[in-house]
């Protein structure tokens, strides 16, 4: 199975499992911060595609980051009106 971020790079199932699986979970969770944006969306989407509630995880994630859009958009009208 592959995976697709947005504008990310492609990631199979395999490689993503064979090189965590050497890796300790709190090494894992460390080096979470300093991945940029997109590298931790792209785990993340590869983290819900492994849970057997997969399909509403990912509609949940879709619609999450919608609503995230939204907020940004607005904030952004703000800042241009506190502008003038």
């Amino acid at each position: 199975m592959v995976f697709w971020g947005a504008g990310a790079r492609e990631v199979d199932q395999i490689s993503f499992s064979m090189y965590f699986s050497n890796v300790s979970r709190a090494e894992i969770i460390s080096e979470i911060p300093k991945l940029s944006h997109e590298e931790r969306r792209e785990i993340m989407r590869c983290l819900i595609q492994s849970e057997e509630d997969a399909v509403t995880l990912a509609e949940c994630d879709q619609r999450a980051w919608e609503r995230f859009q939204m907020l940004d958009t607005l904030e952004a009208e703000d800042e241009k009106n506190a502008a003038r």
